[in-house]
């Protein structure tokens, strides 16, 4: 058995001794040895939690302690606790992988990554629900510099206060979509459970980083996601044949030499001054554009027709 092992074994039983003087404590309210012994258990307790922070770091691991705390009920249920949980531990590990490797647009997690960021359990403490887990985190030489996953927990906290579209663009940009989309799962999730999350990150003593985000926040969180999507147009020239073009909805199909068909709309390539005939050959210009929704894997293409040339 390690000795964190020990120690949390330990602190379980502590919380257990805890949770039974409580119980005859309010059958004995002013028993002064009752007070005393309620005082040494819960010192005991913080020397413990302590010894346990000092252990891990020893052994190359960072604290984490995840508080979840339900706005409309006292305690949250166990499909919200486990989910919560996993959305977060899901987003860690993706940013990681977007730190280490690269930024991607749908979500994959490599088996070093998926070693390299995996919570273990420590143990739980009282304050609605909370959880600590020990997490492996490099030691630099310097402290300043950061591993990789100091940069994944300082962005995902960024990210969390994030504020507009126009943040999490920069985000995405940086980190990519990916990261986006777990960032909304985690949000959709804490949101729709109405609970606040508070996150602690520890190394050794030290509180290294902490937040707290409201159920509001969340909401704002996801509500800015769902409306945001990155685009990308290039422009491509390509001699085809005109297959149909529509002026009342004004769209048009075209067939290029080499590829698929290409439908999409038009303005003034197509006018009453300029009435292209159909099945003739011609030089079109399109814009192509691409959208991929930051909170779904949905991407939408579409072609605007800017201009056409007969083909002499």
């Amino acid at each position: 058995m390690s000795q964190l092992t020990q120690i949390q074994e330990q602190i379980l039983q502590t919380q257990q001794a805890i949770r039974e003087h409580e119980r005859v404590l309010r059958d004995n309210p002013t028993s002064r040895a009752l007070m005393y012994a309620g005082r040494s258990l819960r010192k005991r307790q913080e020397m413990l939690e302590r010894e346990f922070m000092a252990v891990a770091d020893s052994a190359g691991r960072d604290v984490f302690s995840y508080r979840i705390v339900p706005i409309d009920t006292d305690t949250p249920s166990v499909s919200t606790v486990s989910s919560t949980i996993g959305a977060f531990q899901d987003l860690v590990s993706v940013v990681y992988d977007s730190i280490k490797h690269d930024p991607k647009v749908r979500r994959r997690i490599p088996d070093d990554v998926a070693k390299e960021t995996t919570f273990n359990f420590g143990y739980t403490f009282a304050g609605s629900i909370g959880v600590v887990f020990t997490v492996p985190n490099e030691r630099l030489l310097m402290e300043e510099v950061l591993s990789n996953l100091d940069d994944s927990i300082y962005q995902i906290l960024a990210m969390s206060k994030a504020e507009s579209a126009t943040d999490l663009v920069k985000f995405a940009r940086s980190y990519g979509i990916a990261t986006i989309r777990s960032l909304y799962q985690w949000a959709k999730i804490n949101r729709n459970s109405n609970v606040a999350v508070e996150l602690g990150w520890h190394r050794n003593e030290k509180v290294r980083q902490s937040t707290f985000v409201q159920p509001q926040e969340f909401r704002r969180l996801q509500e800015i996601i769902e409306v945001t999507s990155d685009e990308k147009s290039t422009v491509v020239t390509m001699r085809g044949e005109l297959l149909g073009a529509d002026a009342k909805p004004k769209r048009f199909h075209f067939k290029p030499d080499d590829g698929e068909d290409i439908r999409g709309t038009f303005d003034s390539a197509i006018n009453s001054e300029n009435h292209p005939g159909i099945h003739e050959r011609y030089l079109a210009k399109i814009r192509k554009t691409e959208r991929i929704s930051y909170a779904t894997d949905k991407e939408e293409i579409t072609y605007f027709l800017e201009s056409l040339k007969p083909v002499e």
